[in-house]
C-alpha cells in the first residue's frame, strides 16, 4: 500500500479543479492526473537535473498549449452565406 497512497498524496497535490456532473469526466481527470505523476517519476530517474512536480505539468502544459492545430480557425464552422441585397 506504500506506493498506491504515495501516488495518490502526489496527484492530490496538483489536481485538476474541475467540476462535473458527469461521473466519465472526472474519472478521464483523474487518469490524466495519474498519467502526469507517473511520467513525472519516470522522467525524474532518467533526468540529469531532476524537476519539481509543479514544474513538470507547467511545461507539459505549455508544450501541448504550442502545438500547432491541423485547422485553420478562420475557415472552421460554417461557411458565412451573405445574401445579395
Amino acid at each position: 500500500m506504500g506506493g498506491v497512497d504515495h501516488l495518490d498524496w502526489l496527484v492530490q497535490n496538483y489536481r485538476m479543479g474541475v467540476r462535473s456532473k458527469k461521473w466519465y469526466f472526472n474519472f478521464f481527470t483523474k487518469c490524466l492526473d495519474v498519467a502526469l505523476v507517473n511520467a513525472w517519476i519516470l522522467h525524474s530517474t532518467v533526468a540529469e537535473k531532476p524537476t519539481t512536480l509543479l514544474s513538470f505539468r507547467c511545461y507539459v502544459t505549455r508544450s501541448y498549449l504550442k502545438l500547432q492545430s491541423g485547422s485553420d480557425p478562420n475557415s472552421a464552422g460554417r461557411p458565412n452565406v451573405c445574401l445579395p441585397t
